[in-house]
């Protein structure tokens, strides 16, 4: 892929991936992988090209065990240090218990700029416990879902930067509904103020807060469906309530329109806030393999809105045709003919639109 410049931001520049790989036995497969950008045009020297490679082996063990593994290394000029990363991950999963548990470490200097990476210079364990028991001729519950999850963050010196430990409790009933009741242990590791909301900043420090979660819906695949979720407890050091609202409705195999607002109100020693987030969605589903999908986001948080429409033409595997146009709006707008805002509201500020076109088509032999 060849991309142009953007004055002031970035050069052109030459993008190439290149990706192999081969199945074999039970859930077994490797891989290899190599990416690389490059600057391209008259200001190419400024700028440096950066290369990612990596291997992947995921290995089948009898019916119910599969051991994931993966490991990275980036080029970048200036960073020699530790440039790396991988895991290695194993699952034991049987229709009553599932156990997982792994361990990733991500060097300081790992930088893939032909992609994403969360963090960098970090340790995690983690581990996952879940058991599904289904009670026999129970006309009521379908089944019993307790699981326990938790997973750390480590600075390479051993000083914990954060961690989440989850222990719930889901009953699914066998009218497709289900409720559970579930427990948050939470800890984060400040090394510098941050700003959680607009003029509400947190200092530096450790915290440690625990907070609950109630939660319900109803069947997910009838005519008419809901769901919610509350939670409420510490947050950092002070409070948190959370409220989570969703609604369905099906019209025949084509039309479905939903619905999700969630309200989160903060009390904290250094200020108060709350944010909301609403979202509307529309899919006219066609055939089983084409659909028109609309879906309209506000967020109070940064007062913008958000537009995605996606057109989709598939063959087989999510390959084929896909059409998507995205476009993103201030909520609360400027006017640039009226800078001193004598104009009286709404105004509408567009931030940016794209259409992009994809077609993927697979080959079999």
């Amino acid at each position: 892929m060849q991309t142009g410049p953007v004055l002031g931001v970035a050069p052109s520049n030459n993008f190439t991936v290149a990706r192999i790989s081969r199945e074999f036995g039970q859930r077994s497969s490797v891989g290899l992988l190599a990416i690389n950008k490059s600057p391209t045009g008259s200001r190419a020297s400024e700028y440096f090209s950066n290369q990612t490679y990596g291997l992947d082996a995921n290995i089948g063990i009898g019916n119910d065990l599969t051991w994931f593994n993966y490991a990275g290394r980036t080029q970048t000029p200036g960073r020699t240090g530790n440039d790396y990363a991988a895991s290695s991950f194993a699952l034991y999963n049987t229709d009553l218990l599932r156990v997982e548990g792994g361990y990733t470490q991500v060097g300081e200097d790992f930088n893939p700029e032909v992609g994403f990476v969360r963090r960098v210079g970090y340790r995690k364990p983690g581990y996952g416990i879940f058991a599904s028991p289904r009670p026999k001729n129970n006309r009521v519950i379908r089944r019993f879902w307790p699981h326990h999850q938790w997973d750390g963050y480590y600075r390479f010196n051993g000083q914990p930067e954060s961690g989440f430990r989850h222990s719930d409790f889901r009953v699914d009933f066998n009218d497709g509904s289900s409720a559970g009741l579930a427990f948050n242990e939470n800890f984060e590791q400040l090394f510098q103020p941050f700003e959680i909301s607009p003029g509400t900043v947190l200092p530096v420090g450790r915290y440690s807060f625990n907070n609950w979660s109630a939660y319900a819906n109803s069947d997910l695949s009838a005519r008419l469906y809901g769901n919610f979720n509350y939670a409420w407890g510490a947050f950092y050091s002070g409070r948190i309530r959370s409220l989570t609202l969703g609604a369905g409705l099906r019209s025949g195999y084509r039309y479905l329109l939903s619905a999700r607002y969630i309200r989160n109100e903060v009390d904290l020693p250094v200020g108060n806030f709350a944010t909301d987030l609403a979202v509307l969605q529309l899919t006219d589903s066609f055939t089983p393999k084409s659909y028109l999908q609309s879906l309209i986001q506000y967020n109070s948080r940064s007062n913008q809105v958000g537009v995605n429409l996606r057109y989709a033409l598939m063959r087989i595997a999510n390959t084929g045709l896909f059409i998507v146009y995205n476009s993103r709006f201030d909520a609360l707008g400027y006017d640039p003919d009226d800078p001193g805002g004598l104009l009286p509201p709404p105004y509408r500020r567009t931030l940016d639109r794209a259409v992009l076109a994809k077609f993927t088509y697979m080959f079999d032999y």
